[in-house]
Formats: structure tokens, C-alpha cells, sequence
């Protein structure tokens, strides 16, 4: 990709809120039973799922799910009533999914409950200090689906997003209140949003860069990191 050409020239540093999710997988994922909720028909998580014992899905999504060939049990239910035993789970992995808790302080709860001590919940999701997702919040959903479809070229259909975990503080607020203690969060950019042609990938490159090494920091699009049951 051309973004990537210009992405090595002048902010080879650059990483991505998906690679620093992938490197966390692959630290912590050690032969352990893992639950990716709201695992759709799959993710980043596919690249390390021969890290786990056992994979389990859950998704409410009745079709994502059954088009899922990763996961090796799937669970159609909500997060907020999940069926595993308490401490049953060594990682819950979260990718892209907090944006869509309509009542994060519930599902919070359940993953501290089915998490055992010292298990951790990983997680990728947008951070809503960010003006791209600023407007994404107060965009009607179908604008988002033809979004999607005709500019972005994505198929996968979109969710309501709610928004309701999507700052640094609220997910340690969150994390807080159930036992689940920060180990680490970072912000991360992504500036192929801005890159509407090559005329706008340098601009959209060197705005992130100059974002990452100011204090302007806190409107990155992603966070990304992860919090431990204490």
C-alpha cells in the first residue's frame, strides 16, 4: 500500500492500535483458555490461536458467529450474561468491541467474574477524544453502513456504538469497580482515515506524527492495552 511507502520514510516508529493488540495476544496467550468476546466471524486473534488450549467465542450475532471457522466452541449470548463458571478464563480478548456495551459497567463485571486471579482482559477499541470518532457518534448508522461500503470498500455490516468505555479514564473507572486493575494502556493512531487520495496520505502521515509528539496525544484514534484481576 502506498501509505505503507510513506509510513517508512517518514514515521517508520509508527505502530498501529492492531499491533500493539497483536503483541499483547502473543505475550499472554500461553496455552490458556481464552474468550473473544464478541468474536464476529473472526479477527487478529486468529494469528495466535494456536498460542491457546481452548478458544471460545461468544457473539450475539447469530450469523457472524456460525460464518466464525476459528473459534473452537461458539456461544450466541450477550456479554452481559455470560455462561462460563467464575474463574474459568485465563484471557478475555476484546477486539473492537467496548464501543458497543450499552451497559459496559455490566459486562465489566462479567468479565471480572468469569476471569481467574491474575487473568487479564485485553482489549482494542476507540478512543472518543478523537475527532474522527466524534463525528462517528453523532452520524445516523445507515450513513455509516454506506460509509463503509462505497469509501472504505468494507462489507462487514456495523453495530450500534454507544460509546460508553472509550476513554483512558473510564475504562480504569470501569476496571476499578469490579477488581480488574490497569497493567497498561497506550494510544495509538491511525491516519489512513484522512487518506482520501495519495495527495492526502503525507499531510495525514505527518498529522499523526506531529499528534504522537505533542500534548495532543489524548485525540489518538485507538487505545489499546490491557487490565489484570487482582
Amino acid at each position: 500500500m502506498y501509505i505503507n511507502k510513506v509510513l517508512a520514510v517518514h514515521y517508520p516508529e509508527f505502530k498501529t492500535g492492531s499491533l500493539y493488540f497483536g503483541e499483547y495476544l502473543k505475550r499472554f496467550i500461553k496455552d490458556q483458555t481464552v474468550l473473544d468476546a464478541g468474536c464476529g466471524a473472526g479477527g487478529l486473534i486468529s494469528e495466535f490461536k494456536t498460542l491457546a488450549k481452548t478458544l471460545i467465542g461468544v457473539d450475539s450475532d447469530s450469523e457472524a458467529l456460525s460464518n466464525n471457522h476459528i473459534v473452537d466452541q461458539k456461544i450466541l449470548g450477550d456479554l452481559e450474561n455470560l455462561p462460563q463458571q467464575e474463574n474459568s478464563i485465563d484471557i478475555v480478548s476484546c477486539e473492537f468491541v467496548l464501543e458497543h456495551l450499552r451497559s459496559p459497567e455490566r459486562v465489566f463485571a462479567e468479565f471480572a467474574r468469569v476471569l481467574k486471579p491474575g487473568g487479564r482482559l485485553i482489549f482494542l477499541t476507540p478512543n472518543h477524544y478523537n475527532p474522527i470518532m466524534i463525528m462517528s457518534r453523532i452520524t445516523p448508522l445507515t450513513i455509516h453502513h454506506l460509509f463503509r461500503k462505497y469509501f472504505l470498500k468494507r462489507t462487514e455490516k456495523p453495530y450500534k456504538t454507544y460509546y460508553a468505555a472509550n476513554s483512558y479514564n473510564t475504562i480504569i473507572k470501569l476496571g476499578a469497580e469490579v477488581g480488574l486493575v490497569v497493567g497498561e494502556i497506550k494510544r495509538a493512531g491511525n491516519p489512513e482515515y484522512l487518506c482520501f487520495s495519495k495527495l492526502t496520505v503525507l499531510p495525514s502521515v505527518l498529522l499523526e506524527k506531529i499528534i504522537n509528539r505533542s500534548s495532543l496525544d489524548f485525540l489518538k484514534m485507538y487505545l489499546v492495552g490491557y487490565l489484570v484481576k487482582s
